[in-house]
């Protein structure tokens, strides 16, 4: 997709519907994606405005199997213990117990 503020300011749902499946993930540079894909350190982040850049990042990935699947099990780790709908929910809750007391 074309960068644009929404996709750059936003997480995308998709984001975390690959991680889950343990896969390793290129997300653009300068985004809040980008963030979450440095923390949980599960990607690779490209510009997306450059297609070199984007094919370097695909073809990092391709070329190093054993990286790839450390990335994917990160991925995965992080929906399993941060980025979650059980953990959402968690902080949803969270947060309404401190909204009505």
């Amino acid at each position: 997709m074309p960068p644009s503020p929404n996709s750059y300011g936003c997480l995308s749902k998709k984001l975390f519907n690959y991680m889950s499946t343990g896969q390793a993930v290129i997300g653009p540079r300068g985004s809040n994606t980008a963030e979450i894909i440095r923390r949980a350190d599960c990607g690779l982040v490209a510009d997306m405005t450059d297609p070199q850049s984007l094919a370097e990042a695909i073809m990092e990935l391709l070329s190093d199997p054993a990286r790839r699947l450390r990335l994917g099990l990160n991925a995965r780790r992080a929906v399993e213990n941060e980025y979650g709908w059980h953990i959402m929910e968690q902080h949803l809750a969270e947060i309404h117990e401190s909204l009505v007391r």
